[in-house]
């Protein structure tokens, strides 16, 4: 699984200081709270360097302002009425930021961030890619993934990644700092073409039919540094996409700006982001379709099983009358799923 580590780290002097004196009554001398500061490092545990040969979002953001931050009193999810009250921030935006490689990064939220008076610990949720109007309760967060993957900008807005850690004002090794690892909650499928006997170089289309395209990604979930690294939730149905939202997805579509030549799609292969679901068995099962020089086959894509956090790598071989899709491996992300072939039907 690609991981990222984003530390969120905080300069808090207190808001409240009490001066004694020992035959004096305490008095309360107010002080100036100190901004918050968020800094982000990006550790690429990703080993496949693919979406579509690009290898987009494997070390780093695309762009860190796709950043989004809530910060809520320990154990909320909301703002907190009662005392001692603490508004927080909720989807609040990075403005800018500053860093190169792999980080680490400095950020700028669009808004100054403090801890609540009493210097409570808080809990820090990111995520990407940022939503003006998320819907979202209670951390839980619903993301749709786009239907068109082909140029970069879809396959950007469908790749949902999060994290949360919890900002321990006290910690004296990490005084007010939050260190927030982000995970993929989706599923990612690579399609790599291979030449055997029908050049590829008039293909047109390859498509995801009848896929899931919406989920629900519970936020709050405690994520752990053990396989299988995404945890949404103790209930089954947890981050996996919604029923009756099936739509085709385009993978793949005649090169433009941000798409991926043919050669790429032999070498690198090309790639698209799913929610976890197992795939459409009926009515309308899920299925993979390509078109060649104005021919298009079809495969079964039914009953495949895709968890969070895992990439699966397909060749799709072109052979004479027919395509066979063979499954070739799952890499970080996370492993999962022995090898098994799709044959596809006649070309029509």
């Amino acid at each position: 699984m690609e991981r990222k580590n984003v530390f969120l780290t905080a300069a808090m002097a207190a808001a409240l200081t009490i001066v004694s004196c020992s035959n004096d009554e305490s008095d309360s001398l107010p002080q100036s709270p100190a901004e918050l500061k968020i800094s982000a490092s990006m550790v690429p545990s990703l080993e496949v360097n693919t979406r579509a040969g690009y290898d987009l979002q494997s070390q780093s953001l695309e762009d860190f302002t796709k950043i989004g931050i809530y910060v809520w009193y320990i154990g909320e999810t909301g703002a907190k009425a009662s005392a001692p009250a603490y508004a927080g921030y909720a989807n609040d935006k990075v403005a800018s930021y500053s860093g190169s490689g792999t980080g680490p990064y400095t950020l700028t939220p669009t808004s100054t961030m403090y801890f609540p008076v009493n210097n409570a610990d808080v809990d820090v949720y990111l995520y990407a890619p940022y939503n003006a109007n998320p819907s979202q309760t209670d951390m839980c967060m619903d993301h749709t993934v786009s239907t068109d993957q082909s140029l970069t900008a879809g396959y950007v807005a469908s790749d949902f990644i999060y994290g949360k850690a919890t900002a321990d004002y006290d910690d004296p090794s990490d005084p007010k700092e939050a260190k927030v690892t982000m995970y993929h909650a989706m599923s990612k499928i690579i399609f790599k073409v291979v030449n055997n006997g029908v050049d590829p170089n008039n293909m047109t289309d390859i498509t995801l039919n009848n896929m899931f395209t919406k989920t629900t990604i519970r936020m709050p979930q405690a994520i752990n540094n053990t396989a299988p690294y995404l945890t949404c939730g103790s209930n089954s149905t947890d981050n996996v996409a919604s029923p009756n939202t099936l739509a085709d997805i385009k993978v793949w579509g005649t090169p433009g700006t941000g798409a991926v030549t043919v050669a790429d799609t032999q070498t690198n292969g090309v790639a698209c982001v799913v929610p976890p679901q197992t795939t459409s068995t009926s009515p309308n099962k899920a299925q993979v379709t390509i078109t060649v020089d104005g021919k298009t086959a079809t495969a079964d894509f039914s009953g495949k099983t895709l968890k969070p956090g895992y990439v699966y790598t397909y060749n799709l071989k072109l052979v004479g009358q027919t395509l066979t899709i063979t499954l070739v491996s799952i890499k970080n992300w996370e492993t999962d799923e022995v090898a098994s072939d799709l044959t596809f039907d006649t070309w029509s």
